[in-house]
């Protein structure tokens, strides 16, 4: 069987910069008038070269393909979280006709294995199920008392045949394994079946006849898949999985994982309009809506959490040159602050608690081996204002961004325990 050759991978973080990229990757890029930036967090496969765009502060010379694939398995489930139809609170995920035929297949193969035909015997045999009216037509019983007596039966069985569809199967199985396997949750998979030795065209004509003859549904979708994948329109494609919109992913992840309580949203006054114009009454509301509010059981006080997906690079490099340049805007921060002012802790029956932005960030960046804490303090921003405790302010801190999505995709929970915020995993 003929072995595919192995990828290049290019490891790239959100917001990069490139002086110069390929014409295919021009989609997942924002043309400046001097290179190009990166606006896309995902997967791109195209021939034998893989492109891994990673999240933002993410230290990308300490990433494999146990985290690339984590970025797959993310996009994926948000995929399927908000589907096609659905605009309420919607992510955008674009993925390629190949990238949605490889998910398939092996999905697919991991649930129900290797195709095999199901052939039905009809025979006298010890197993299957008795055929009465073949058995009393063809079988000569013994007389007992006047009765007759039964001794062979004519049964029906179902036997699993390995077939030139199996041969397929197998194939294409192999070539996903070998060309994306690592990237899909480490699949493995080796054919060791009969080999037919057929050419592409071979299998796609052969498949052509499945699809007119066949009548399970299972084994049309199959078909179908692997017409996909052997077409060469479909596999000279790029296989990708990627998002514009992973800020909004990010905010997910930390309102899911902290356990964003909605109910405590109610204590958060809203403005009230109340004017008229042209004789025209205008009364209404805003809503503030903070990301994440969360009651910290032992302190019985409020956290408030605002998901921040930002890159520090640039903040880094304008302080590096003296400039004065802050992650975050006024309005940002002040938003930030209103959340607590405004806030009734009063009805809520709570005390007031922390209040954080939260930024993504490598654990390697701070986190040491004997510290089990997720969220890291790296300082705080304040406002100084008239009649307003100095204690009045927003920590700063960042999470590592493959230790959260771990922790999202495993259905772990962050439960805050004072100061300190870990795992827990529910049971």
């Amino acid at each position: 069987m003929q072995q595919s050759q192995p990828i290049k991978i290019h490891k790239l973080v959100d917001n990069e910069f490139r002086t110069s990229i390929d014409s295919w990757l021009t989609p997942y890029f924002k043309q400046l008038s001097n290179g190009y930036l990166l606006r896309n967090v995902g997967v791109v496969v195209n021939a034998n070269e893989l492109y891994a765009f990673l999240p933002k502060n993410v230290d990308k010379n300490l990433v494999g393909n146990k985290e690339i694939s984590k970025v797959i398995q993310l996009l994926v489930h948000f995929r399927r979280l908000t589907p096609s139809g659905d605009s309420s609170n919607k992510i955008d995920i674009i993925e390629s006709n190949l990238f949605t035929v490889v998910d398939w297949l092996i999905e697919d193969f991991r649930q129900n294995g290797l195709y095999q035909r199901n052939d039905r015997r009809v025979s006298r045999q010890q197993t299957g199920r008795i055929l009465w009216p073949k058995t009393i037509a063809h079988v000569q019983p013994w007389l007992q008392n006047g009765n007759p007596v039964y001794v062979e039966f004519i049964k029906m069985s179902h036997e699993d045949k390995e077939d030139v569809l199996s041969y397929m199967h197998g194939t294409v199985m192999q070539r996903v394994s070998e060309k994306f396997g690592k990237i899909f949750s480490n699949f493995k998979f080796t054919y060791h079946g009969r080999a037919w030795r057929m050419k592409d065209s071979e299998m796609l004509t052969s498949l052509y006849a499945y699809r007119r003859s066949v009548n399970n549904e299972h084994t049309k979708l199959l078909v179908k898949s692997l017409i996909l994948f052997l077409r060469p329109d479909t596999s000279r494609r790029v296989l990708g999985i990627t998002t514009e919109e992973f800020h909004n992913v990010w905010e997910k992840m930390i309102s899911t994982v902290y356990q964003d309580q909605e109910d405590l949203y109610r204590y958060i006054a809203k403005d009230r309009w109340n004017i008229a114009i042209q004789n025209s009454p205008i009364t209404g509301a805003n809503d503030q809506i903070p990301d994440t509010l969360v009651k910290d059981g032992p302190h019985n006080s409020l956290r408030i959490l605002d998901a921040k997906y930002y890159d520090f690079t640039s903040v880094i490099n304008a302080t590096r040159q003296h400039k004065k340049v802050v992650p975050l805007d006024w309005y940002s921060v002040v938003k930030q602050y209103f959340y607590d002012f405004s806030f009734d802790y009063s009805k809520a029956n709570l005390l007031r608690g922390d209040n954080w932005f939260i930024f993504p960030a490598w654990k390697a960046n701070y986190q040491d081996n004997n510290s089990s804490n997720l969220l890291r303090r790296i300082g705080d921003v304040r406002i100084t204002l008239p009649n307003i405790p100095n204690d009045r302010v927003v920590q700063v801190g960042m999470i590592p961004v493959f230790s959260l999505i771990d922790a999202y995709l495993s259905g772990k929970k962050l439960f805050s325990n004072g100061s300190v915020l870990e795992f827990r995993t529910e049971r």
